[in-house]
């Protein structure tokens, strides 16, 4: 059985931080064992601020294979 971590943040920007340093370990180790690394995004306007934070810190890298899959969460009509 996988074991709880509970975080607690006092800000969203330190959410933010932390989640980012999170997945650009997860884009780097996956880029070393030359695997790729898939993310889906939410949309919204609550993730934007890491979804920046995640772009500036990935600007100009060499980071190949990561693929990006835009989703959305709402049910509505088409």
């Amino acid at each position: 059985m996988a074991t709880l971590h509970f975080n607690s943040f006092n800000h969203f920007a330190e959410l933010s931080d932390a989640l980012v340093k999170e997945w650009i370990t997860t884009i780097d180790t996956a880029t070393l064992a030359r695997l790729p690394a898939c993310f889906a995004l939410a949309g919204g306007s609550t993730p934007a601020p890491i979804y920046r934070k995640l772009d500036e810190m990935l600007g100009g890298s060499d980071r190949r294979g990561i693929k990006l899959i835009a989703t959305d969460e709402r049910w509505v009509d088409d």
